[in-house]
């Protein structure tokens, strides 16, 4: 496309076929993320920390006539949870609630505690996890609205009422996948022209185990973040920083490497995009031993079929939780945490 002229007869043809393949992209991505759903490393998450990262995504992608409201409970329990996980749960509700919403309206995401006896999972649901509270994540929308035959088919697969054709019917599929692998479960209220609300439920931790997501995992070692965006690199650095770690930032991979051999002993973790693993290699050439861990910050899908042991990865979006929570756990992980998603 980008050799064809704007004025030859075939360009726009180009540009439909161009648009179209972008769309099953996306198709195939997700069937792929429905079909190889793996069991989540889950760890006390907060679900009002989850709607706070979340909300600058939200506004972003949300039409400019929908209103956000947000109503947190506070002292909210922790959940045994996978922040990635429950930001894609958040971000496909929050996206059908837009597209529910086409004229404007509001879209309310609330969170509070509910009792076992007033919350049962819909059949054909597992029963959930013996519990004696759940949290719960409200979406609401103001939209559309659906009938009872529609909200008995719209965790379905492939199901969808949208008429677009990148509507691929698996968001909500994935959404309840991932709610079950969390020992979670979703109930659904709606009437056509009413709206909708999206409830998932969570079981609570006890206040013991769920002390840890008050604050950031913290440590003291040295790390090495290769960045070539300044902004990135500070906000990162930043954030561990105030963990308590030693960052020296590196601009590129030949920075990285003279980083590395002016401090060997010191540098336990290389931390970057997949230049990272270039780097390793060059290390464990020159017989460098032990090699450091490493956190490639990366698209799953450009990520090597590596089996590496010592090597985690994370996404381009993360929390500064899931951030310092996959450093800590590689930093003290004693064997083999090879492709650790968080």
């Amino acid at each position: 496309l980008a050799e064809t002229p704007s004025d030859n007869p075939l360009y726009e043809d180009l540009q439909h076929i161009q648009g179209h393949t972008k769309r099953m992209a996306v198709l195939i991505e997700q069937l792929l993320d429905f079909a190889n759903q793996q069991p989540l490393p889950n760890h006390p998450v907060n679900l009002n920390q989850v709607v706070i990262d979340a909300k600058r995504r939200i506004k972003e992608a949300i039409q400019p006539g929908i209103v956000l409201a947000v109503d947190l409970s506070p002292d909210l329990p922790a959940v045994n949870g996978n922040l990635n996980a429950l930001e894609e749960i958040l971000m496909n509700l929050c996206e059908n609630a837009n597209n529910a919403m086409p004229g404007g309206g509001t879209l309310t995401l609330k969170t509070y505690q509910e009792k076992p006896a007033n919350a049962a999972p819909p059949a054909p649901a597992a029963p959930p996890s013996p519990t004696d509270n759940y949290v719960v994540l409200a979406i609401t929308d103001t939209g559309y609205g659906m009938d009872a035959e529609t909200q008995a088919q719209i965790f379905e697969p492939f199901f969808t009422t949208q008429e677009s054709v990148s509507a691929s019917g698996l968001g909500l599929a994935i959404a309840a996948g991932l709610a079950r692998q969390q020992s979670g479960f979703f109930q659904v209220e709606s009437r056509p022209r009413q709206g909708s609300t999206f409830k998932l439920y969570l079981p609570a931790l006890a206040a013991a185990d769920g002390r840890a997501v008050k604050n950031l995992p913290t440590g003291s070692e040295t790390l090495l973040l290769i960045k070539d965006e300044t902004a990135i690199t500070a906000i990162l650095q930043r954030i561990l920083e105030n963990a308590g770690y030693t960052v020296i930032p590196a601009a590129d991979e030949a920075d990285g490497l003279a980083q590395w051999q002016r401090r060997p002993q010191h540098i336990k973790l290389i931390m970057g995009n997949t230049v990272v693993l270039r780097i390793r290699e060059q290390i464990q050439a020159a017989g460098e031993q032990p090699p450091p861990r490493l956190l490639v910050i990366n698209d799953k899908a450009d990520v090597p079929d590596i089996s590496q042991s010592d090597v985690a990865f994370l996404p381009p979006v993360f929390s500064p939780q899931t951030l310092t929570q996959t450093i800590r756990r590689l930093l003290d992980a004693p064997g083999d945490v090879s492709r650790l998603y968080n």
